[in-house]
């Protein structure tokens, strides 16, 4: 069965897919997939909260378990010759901010860029981002560094570049359902 992973516009030239899943085998399969179908980047997701995704052991639930998120990201980087990004949270929970550590054993796999949202799991979107500790991701890579969380107008968006050092800006739920 054949499938079209890519909604072609002439005016978006670089197609990105997100990955989501904990088995290094099923991971590497969707990312050859994805790449076949003419993805640019693949991306992984290790930063969502949803209890639907971390119950299953994946998105934000791989930070608890830095060894086995990177046998994820070896695999994925393994399986395919398009750059490979990770999304990300600082951290499961406030004992465990560990953010910067998997963004550098992440890059020492063959991470091209992360993405750093300013929260923990635990946080789910309660109270503020904490764009100053993006800023401790940012000290411990090389790689470019997106800062995500709280960024709904211009401002912010130069603030979080002015406190967290990031390199670029991911604007998420600020701007869901009106983008514009």
């Amino acid at each position: 069965a054949g499938c079209d992973l890519r909604i072609r516009h002439s005016g978006l030239p670089i197609h990105m897919v997100q990955l989501a899943g904990r088995e290094a085998a099923h991971m590497a399969e969707g990312a050859r997939i994805a790449a076949g179908e003419g993805a640019d980047i693949i991306d992984i997701n290790m930063g969502c909260p949803a209890k639907k995704v971390t119950g299953g052991y994946a998105g934000s639930a791989l930070m608890r378990d830095l060894d086995h998120a990177l046998s994820l990201i070896e695999a994925v980087v393994g399986a395919v010759e398009v750059p490979v990004t990770v999304k990300m949270r600082l951290g499961w929970d406030e004992s465990a901010l560990n953010a910067p550590m998997l963004a550098r054993r992440a890059e020492q796999a063959g991470v091209r860029m992360v993405t750093v949202h300013g929260r923990t799991r635990c946080q789910f979107y309660q109270g503020k981002a904490d764009w100053r500790a993006i800023a401790r991701v940012k000290e411990a890579v090389s790689i470019p560094v997106v800062a995500n969380g709280d960024v709904g107008s211009p401002a912010e968006a130069a603030a979080i570049l002015d406190q967290s050092g990031a390199d670029a800006v991911m604007i998420g739920r600020a701007h869901y359902g009106a983008p514009w």
